[in-house]
């Protein structure tokens, strides 16, 4: 029996045909065909030429195939590739309108807030002015008391050492020598003494007093003080 083989339009595979056939199905893809004797009859007498239009024909469509193939996936890819971007575009659509809806709930909530005390928002306003300089004053007087009490204690400090009241010549000597020595290292609290005619802050003339005074008689000493509390005069009687 002879066999004529065809390919299949379809998928390209090689369809063997027998003689008297008028029908093949190919085994591959299972499309169909009909066969007629013309072409029976170019395949029997001109095998070779037929060969060559065949193999032509399968030429050009694998050309066509491929070329679809590319235009398909370039049609696809540009597709594909802004998925990201919509994805994205969404997401920050999603985040804008929650931030939208989370900040109108939230001023809606603090007017409401407002509304229910009855007070506007002017009145809320100046009402927290008015904390804030009621916080900025009980400040500032916390550290006028803290200076307060930091010059008290350098005031205590300062006098410690110093007496008043009937004092023997001895003891008012070496008052008179702390006298000096302070006025020396703190020239912004200068202690002034007052001894008869004398009223001096100046060493050599405090010095002269120490050499006047009896050590053994007593003496009344008077101690002045300035309005920070420091020893500023020592009159001595």
């Amino acid at each position: 029996m002879k066999l004529v083989e065809l390919e299949c339009e379809n998928c390209g595979a090689s369809l063997k045909i027998e003689e008297g056939t008028n029908t093949v199905n190919c085994p591959y893809c299972k499309a169909s065909y009909k066969i007629d004797d013309e072409v029976k009859h170019v395949k029997y007498d001109d095998m070779e030429n037929s060969g060559y239009e065949f193999e032509k024909g399968r030429i050009k469509a694998q050309k066509e195939h491929a070329s679809n193939s590319s235009l398909n996936i370039d049609q696809k890819f540009p597709k594909i590739a802004l998925i990201p971007f919509v994805m994205v575009a969404i997401v920050m659509i999603v985040i804008l309108i929650s931030s939208a809806i989370s900040w109108k709930d939230w001023n809606n909530k603090f007017n409401d807030n407002d509304n229910r005390s009855g007070i506007s928002a002017e009145e809320a306003k100046k009402k927290e002015e008015e904390e804030k300089q009621k916080i900025e004053e009980e400040k500032k007087k916390m550290e006028e008391e803290e200076q307060k009490r930091e010059l008290e204690s350098q005031a205590r400090r300062f006098n410690l050492g110093y007496s008043s009241g009937k004092l023997s010549g001895f003891f008012i000597k070496s008052d008179l020598n702390d006298v000096i020595n302070s006025n020396r290292t703190n020239k912004e609290r200068l202690i002034t003494v007052k001894f008869n005619d004398i009223e001096t802050q100046d060493s050599e003339e405090i010095l002269r007093i120490i050499d006047q005074l009896d050590k053994n008689k007593d003496y009344n000493v008077l101690l002045d003080y300035d309005a920070d509390g420091f020893i500023n005069v020592m009159t001595i009687q």
